[in-house]
């Protein structure tokens, strides 16, 4: 149970910060 946590805690981690990359790219196209 511990390792399936673990593997979808890095999930999140990967999932998120895609989301701020893609985010990021959107603010210096817009300023």
């Amino acid at each position: 149970m511990g390792i399936n946590r673990l593997e979808t805690m890095s999930e999140i981690d990967f999932y998120r910060s895609g989301i701020i990359s893609e985010l990021q790219q959107v603010y210096s196209h817009s300023s």
